[in-house]
């Protein structure tokens, strides 16, 4: 059979597909404004050594947990092994990532804002 994709492509997705995925639990932290969710979250990091990573780490099963919109790696694995930036996208998955925080002025946000304009799409998104 003459295809685009190998032959492993097909029946790795159904059995992507067919993979029970879990709903994921609500946090024990409170997302309100309110100095009562502020206490109880506070008492809750408090526990966890005043770590964001740390609680999100223990609370696996949870929507706030790394890669919880996705199937988990392991079933991912199946299908994205082969690339070459698995192991990178992989540790996303299971640690999160790292954005930077510093504040950038006004001029190199245009600036960059300006050069993602010019460059466009990405080629891959012409198919």
């Amino acid at each position: 059979m003459n295809t685009d994709y190998p032959d492993w492509f097909i029946s790795t997705i159904k059995e992507i597909l067919q993979s029970p995925v879990a709903t994921p639990k609500k946090p024990s932290l409170i997302f309100k404004l309110s100095q009562e969710a502020a206490n109880h979250n506070k008492t809750i990091l408090q526990a966890h050594g005043n770590s964001l990573q740390e609680y999100i780490r223990s609370h696996k099963d949870t929507y706030i947990s790394f890669s919880s919109e996705f199937w988990s790696p392991t079933v991912l694995q199946k299908l994205l092994c082969h690339h070459p930036n698995w192991p990178k996208l992989n540790k996303i998955l299971e640690d999160g990532s790292n954005w930077p925080v510093s504040p950038i002025s006004n001029r190199e946000r245009l600036a960059k804002n300006r050069e993602l304009i010019e460059r466009g799409n990405h080629k891959s998104a012409l198919k």
